[in-house]
C-alpha cells in the first residue's frame, strides 16, 4: 500500500487532526479480466500482472459493504448486535448508524431494521 501523505486543515483558527491517506485499490494492471458476480453483488478483477512479464494472480473484489455487519467480520450474527449495543450505550461515534452526527434512538431503530433485513 502506498501512502499519499497527510493533510492538515485549518479553519477559523482551529487545527484539525492530520489524516494519512492510504491506497486501497489495485495498482496499474496488464493482462487482467473483470466480471460481475450477481450472486454476491461484487465486481471482481483477476488474472493480472503488474508488468509485462510477471503474473501475480491477485484477485480484487469491490462490492457494497453490508451495513448490518457492524463488526465487519464477514457475517451478520448476534455478535454484531452485541457490538452495536456496546457502542450505542457508550455513545461511540461508530453507533451513529444513520450518520446524522448524533447517537440517539433513531440510530438504534435504523440498525435494527438493517440487522433484521440481513445482507445479500
Amino acid at each position: 500500500m502506498k501512502s499519499a501523505g497527510s493533510v492538515t486543515r485549518r479553519e477559523s483558527g482551529v487545527r484539525a487532526q492530520s489524516i494519512a491517506w492510504t491506497q486501497l485499490y489495485p495498482s496499474a494492471r496488464y493482462l487482467h479480466a473483470m466480471a460481475y458476480d450477481t450472486a454476491r453483488a461484487v465486481t471482481i478483477l483477476f488474472g493480472d500482472s503488474t508488468n509485462s512479464s510477471v503474473y501475480n494472480g491477485e484477485t480484487w473484489g469491490l462490492g457494497v459493504p453490508c451495513v448490518a455487519d457492524f463488526n465487519a467480520d464477514g457475517s451478520v450474527n448476534s455478535q454484531d448486535f452485541v457490538d452495536f449495543l456496546a457502542a450505542f450505550f457508550a455513545g461511540a461515534p461508530s453507533a451513529d448508524f444513520n450518520h446524522d452526527g448524533t447517537v440517539n434512538s433513531q440510530d438504534f431503530f435504523d440498525f435494527l431494521a438493517a440487522f433484521f433485513a440481513g445482507c445479500p
